[in-house]
C-alpha cells in the first residue's frame, strides 16, 4: 500500500513554539525552498518570527521546541504538573508542552531519566514522535520498503516508524550524487518541520483507514474447537489436514498486524473504492493480456454490485494468469466466443470445457460481460451475502454463531486469505488515491499474539488407527521421514517387510513407530494386519466431509475449442494427490499401463476445431525420477502459453518470468509438489510439472539379457556400472534433441561420467511416457 493524496487542510490551529508576533513574512524566506510551506504555517499561527522579523527556515530544531509543535498541533493538555524527567522542571518555557506529550504517549525519555529538550531533534527521533501522534489521531499506515544507501546507520527501533510515514507521504529522504539517504541522525531546520507538519495534518483531516471491530459471542477456544472439525487443510491441493495450532493462528485476528499485507484479509469487500479509469489502466492493467484497458468495466462491476475494485482486479489476475489464460482469452462454444474471467464454474476435471460452457449459459461473449457478470456471481453467493472479507469468506465466523459449526467457506486452505493479500497489496503499491475500510473480527477469551506452528507441528494427527501393527512393502525400502510428505527429511530407510506400530494418519501417509522411533512414511507401501483397505477408506471418506461440487451432465450438442478439452484431458492424466507421486518415488516397481489414445472427450463434444497438439495427450502412468541421483533430464512444453515462474506457486502473478510456447526444449532440473524447476537459455524457473513431457527417461529391459553400462559404444569396451531391474536410464542428447546413437548403442547420461553408453536392444521402445521419443 501506498498512501492517499492529501490536499492542505485551512484553519488549522496551531500556536507558535513562541509568543506569535503580528509581523509579515520577512524575506529570509523569500525564494527559500520551504517559503511556501512556511508562509502557510504562518498564516495559520503556527510559526510566528523572532524579535528582528526573522523566521531563520535554516535554524535546527530542537527536541522542546518539536514536542511544542506536536501538542499545539494536536490540542493536547495536561493536568500533572509532576515532571518525569530530571531535566524539564516548572518555569521552563516547555513545561506544559513535555508534561501534555507525556501523558498522551507521545514523547520518552532517555535511560538516565532525562529528556534533553536542547538537544537537536533528529530525523528518525521525529519521526517516531509524528507516528505517535498520528496513532493517538486513530490514523493507522502501511510500511513501505527501506530503500536508502545508508539503509544501516537507522536504529532499528525507529524503522517501523520511518517505513510508516515514507508509505503516507509524510517524510521522504535526501538525494546526493546517485544515491538517495535518509540520513537519520540529521537534525531538522524550522523549513523541513513546516513542510512535514503540514504532511501530517493532511493526513490527519484525510484519515485513509477506517478500522470497525465486531464481536462475535463465540469462546475462542470454542471456535478453534468447530473449525478443526470442517477438515481444514494444510495445502493449496486439500489433500494433508491442519493442525488445531495451525489453525488458531490463522484464525486469531491479533497475529496480523496493521501496516501489513496480511492485514488486508479484513478489508472490506463490499464497497467500490472509487478508482479512477486512467490511473487502473496505465498501472495495474496495462500488460495484463485480454485485461488490458478494461478498468472501466472492473469499476462499473465494483459500483453496480457494491464490490472492491482492487479485490476484483486482483481475483480476475489470479484466475487468469494475468490476462493470459485460455478461458479469458476465449473459447467457442457452438460457433460463439466465450470469455470467462474468474474461473466461474471451471472445475478441477474440466477447467476450460467447463468454464467455457457457463461462460455461454451466463452470455459472456465479451471480455465486458465476462468482468462484469463474474463479478455479479461472487457478489451475490459472498462479498452481499454477509462475508465481505476475506476473512469471513474463509472462516465465516456469523455462519458459525448463527448455525453451530463452520459452514458456506471458500476454501478449505487455512491460509487462503492471506494468500490473497500480496497480490491486493501490490495494486495498491501502484496508484494514489483510495480509501481502505476494515472490519476486524474479535472473540470471547482471543489470546494475545502467537508463533505460526511450522514442520510437522502444521500437520493433524487422526489417532482412530493407533496401535494398529502392519509392515512395510515396498520392495527397495521405504523412506522414513520426519513428517508427512516427499519435503520432509529422511530419518532412514526401513527395509521390505519392516514391522511399524501406527500412531496416526494425515493425507495418506502413516505416523508410525519404527524401533521406539517416531516418523511418517507413505502409507501406500505399509500393509495393515487388522484393517482392510475398504475400513481406511470409510475412516478417510468420513474426514472428507467438504461439500463436493455436482457432475455436469456431458452434451453432444455442443462445439468447444478442441484446446480447451485437450488441455482439461491432459489435467486428467497427472497424479492427483501428493502420496501418489511419493508412492511412485519410494518404489518404483510400477505396472505399465497399455498405451493408447485418449479420445472420448474429444469425440463426445463433436469437435470441429483441429487441435496441433492433440497427438502429444496420452494417458499414462508417471515415472517418478529421483533428482539426486539423476541429470541431464530434457522435457519438451507440449502446451502454449505455459508461464514460468521463480516461485513453484500460482497465486502471486509476480512471481512469472515469462510464457513459454509449445515444442520449447528445457533442462528439468528438480521436481517439488507437481512442478519442475527448469532451465532454458540460462535462466531457471519453475513449471507445472503436467505442462512438460519428458523426453530422454527410459526403462531397461532385463528380463532376458543383462544389462551392463559400457565406457565405450563396443562390447570389447570396460564395463563401468549395470542398471538394476526396473531403474532409470537417461538418454543424452544432441544439441538438436536428437538421440546420440551409434552403430547401435545410445549415449546415456551418468552422474560424474563424461560418456557412458549401452546397447539399443534393451531399450523399451513403446513407452506410454514418451510419445514423441521414437527410437530408430
Amino acid at each position: 500500500m501506498k498512501r492517499i493524496s492529501t490536499v492542505v487542510i485551512a484553519l488549522v490551529l496551531v500556536l507558535s513554539i513562541f509568543t506569535p508576533k503580528n509581523v509579515q513574512a520577512a524575506d529570509d524566506i523569500t525564494g527559500h525552498y520551504f517559503e511556501n510551506s512556511m508562509r502557510t504555517l504562518i498564516k495559520m499561527d503556527i510559526m510566528s518570527g523572532y524579535d528582528d522579523g526573522t523566521y531563520r527556515p535554516d535554524r535546527l530544531v530542537t527536541r522542546a521546541e518539536f514536542t511544542t509543535f506536536l501538542v499545539r498541533a494536536l490540542d493536547l493538555s495536561s493536568t500533572s504538573s509532576t515532571s518525569p524527567f530530571t531535566d524539564v522542571k516548572k518555569g521552563d518555557w516547555y513545561f506544559w508542552s513535555v508534561m501534555s506529550a507525556t501523558s498522551s504517549g507521545l514523547i520518552g525519555g532517555y535511560p538516565d531519566n532525562s529528556f534533553r529538550p536542547n538537544n537537536k531533534i533528529s530525523r528518525q527521533e521525529m519521526a517516531a514522535m509524528i507516528i505517535r501522534a498520528l496513532d493517538y489521531k486513530g490514523i493507522s499506515a502501511g510500511q513501505a520498503p527501506l530503500e536508502f544507501a545508508d539503509n544501516s546507520k537507522i536504529n532499528p527501533m525507529f524503522r517501523g516508524a520511518i517505513q510508516q510515514l515514507l508509505y503516507l507521504d509524510v517524510i521522504a529522504g535526501k538525494k546526493s550524487g546517485d544515491n538517495v539517504y535518509f540520513a537519520p541522525l540529521d537534525s531538522t531546520t524550522r523549513g523541513e518541520t513546516s513542510a512535514i507538519l503540514l504532511r501530517m495534518l493532511n493526513v490527519i483531516e484525510n484519515p485513509q483507514e477506517f478500522v470497525n471491530y465486531t464481536n462475535y459471542t463465540i469462546d475462542f477456544q470454542n471456535m478453534i474447537s468447530k473449525q478443526v472439525s470442517a477438515n481444514p487443510k494444510v495445502d493449496g491441493a486439500g489433500i494433508y489436514r491442519a493442525s488445531r495450532d495451525l489453525v488458531a493462528y490463522y484464525l486469531n485476528p491479533n497475529n496480523f498486524s496493521r501496516g501489513t499485507s496480511s492485514y488486508l484479509q479484513f478489508l472490506s469487500l463490499s464497497q467500490s473504492t472509487g478508482l479512477k479509469v486512467q490511473e487502473l489502466n496505465e498501472k495495474v492493467l496495462a500488460g495484463k493480456g485480454i485485461l488490458e484497458g478494461h478498468a472501466d468495466a472492473f469499476i462499473e462491476a465494483g459500483q453496480r454490485y457494491g464490490i472492491n475494485e482492487v479485490y476484483l482486479i486482483s481475483h480476475a489476475l489470479h484466475e487468469t494468469g494475468n490476462g493470459t489464460s485460455k478461458l479469458a482469452t476465449g473459447i467457442k462454444v457452438n460457433g460463439k466466443m466465450t470469455y470467462n474471467m474468474f474461473g466461474v464454474g471451471a472445475r478441477d476435471e474440466c477447467p476450460n470445457t467447463c468454464g467455457a460452457q457457463r461462460a455461454y449459459d451466463e452470455g459472456w461473449f465479451t471480455p465486458r460481460a465476462a468482468i462484469i457478470g463474474g463479478a455479479k456471481f461472487i457478489g451475490k453467493n459472498y462479498v452481499n451475502a454477509g462475508q465481505d472479507t476475506l476473512y469471513k469468506m474463509r472462516w465465516n465466523p456469523y455462519g458459525l454463531q448463527k448455525e453451530g459449526y463452520a459452514t458456506h467457506q471458500y476454501a478449505t486452505h487455512v491460509s487462503w486469505a492471506v494468500l490473497q493479500t500480496n497480490s491486493i497489496q501490490k495494486i495498491y503499491n501502484l496508484l494514489d488515491t483510495y480509501v481502505l475500510k476494515f472490519d476486524v473480527p474479535t472473540f470471547n477469551d482471543q489470546p494475545g499474539p502467537t508463533e505460526r506452528p511450522t514442520g510437522v507441528d502444521q500437520y493433524y494427527v487422526d489417532r482412530r488407527l493407533e496401535g494398529e501393527k502392519g509392515k512395510t512393502t515396498a520392495t527397495i525400502g521405504l523412506n522414513f521421514r520426519t513428517g508427512p510428505t516427499t519435503n520432509f527429511g529422511v530419518i532412514k530407510k526401513l527395509p521390505f517387510g519392516t514391522e511399524v506400530t501406527l500412531i496416526g494418519e494425515n493425507g495418506g501417509w502413516y505416523k508410525m513407530k519404527v524401533d521406539g522411533q517416531k516418523g511418517w512414511a507413505s502409507g501406500k507401501y505399509i500393509s495393515l494386519q487388522n484393517v482392510t483397505k475398504a475400513n481406511i477408506a470409510s475412516i478417510n471418506d468420513a474426514t472428507a466431509n467438504q461439500e463436493k461440487p455436482k457432475e455436469i451432465e456431458e452434451t453432444t450438442d455442443i462445439e468447444i475449442d478442441a484446446k480447451a478439452v485437450v488441455e482439461d484431458q491432459n489435467k486428467e492424466t497427472t497424479p492427483s494427490t501428493q502420496e501418489e507421486q511419493e508412492a511412485k518415488s519410494e518404489d518404483p516397481l510400477l505396472e505399465e499401463d497399455d498405451e493408447k489414445e485418449n479420445n472420448e472427450t474429444e469425440s463426445s463434444l463433436d469437435t470441429k476445431v483441429e487441435n496441433k497438439n492433440s497427438d502429444k495427450k496420452k494417458e499414462s502412468k508417471e515415472i517418478q525420477i529421483d533428482f539426486t541421483k539423476h541429470e541431464g533430464i530434457m522435457g519438451e512444453v507440449n502446451i502454449d502459453e505455459v508461464t514460468l515462474r521463480n516461485e513453484p506457486i500460482t497465486n502471486d502473478s509476480s512471481s512469472i518470468l515469462k510464457t513459454l510456447q509449445a515444442n520449447t526444449i528445457v533442462e528439468v532440473l528438480d521436481e517439488k509438489d507437481g512442478w519442475y524447476l527448469v532451465k532454458i537459455d540460462e535462466e531457471q524457473g519453475w513449471v507445472l510439472s503436467e505442462t512438460i513431457t519428458v523426453l530422454n527417461v527410459l526403462k531397461p529391459d532385463t528380463t532376458d539379457k543383462p544389462f551392463v553400462i559400457k565406457a565405450e559404444a563396443s562390447t570389447e569396451s570396460e564395463t563401468i556400472g549395470h542398471i538394476a531391474e526396473n531403474d532409470l536410464i537417461i538418454l543424452a542428447l544432441n544439441n538438436e534433441g536428437k538421440l546420440i546413437n551409434t552403430d547401435g548403442w545410445y549415449k546415456i547420461v551418468l552422474k560424474d561420467t563424461n560418456q557412458a553408453w549401452v546397447r539399443s536392444t534393451n531399450i523399451k521402445t513403446k513407452l506410454p511416457e514418451l510419445p514423441l521419443l521414437t527410437i530408430q
